[in-house]
């Protein structure tokens, strides 16, 4: 597999489709409720962004945009937090219909957890404290 190609998949260009399709009538989706598909396109926009700060895309993490590339991923983070969260009363409060919630495995959700911590404690301790470009 291409990850360069494959990553492609989460960009904004796929977010701004996605949002059209949802909102087309003459879509048919797999989940008649069509809100269930909202969170996709902000799904694709969080890790385009995330994906974007890890490639250095922008350009490498410095003292002067340490913070900034800090605060956009534990906005990332605090998005996957808040879709765990509905995640969860989701499934708890359709117990019989809990299938169509079920998106992350709790390996996903610690993965994605670890790898925006440990990258802004990266960006802090180098290229904040150290004052070094990465």
């Amino acid at each position: 597999m291409k990850v360069s190609l494959a990553i492609q998949v989460l960009s904004f260009s796929v977010a701004c489709i996605a949002c059209a399709a949802i909102k087309d009538d003459g879509i048919e989706l797999y989940l008649n409720n069509k809100a269930m598909y909202n969170h996709l396109p902000d799904l694709y926009e969080i890790l385009n962004t995330v994906v974007d700060l890890y490639n250095a895309r922008d350009g490498p993490h410095t003292p002067k945009n340490g913070y900034a590339r800090q605060v956009q991923l534990l906005d990332g983070l605090s998005w996957f937090t808040g879709w765990k969260a509905m995640h969860n009363k989701a499934v708890a409060d359709k117990k019989d219909a809990t299938t169509e919630y079920k998106y992350f495995a709790k390996e996903t959700w610690f993965c994605n957890q670890a790898l925006l911590l440990s990258h802004v404690a990266t960006i802090q301790i180098y290229c904040i404290e150290k004052k070094m470009i990465r």
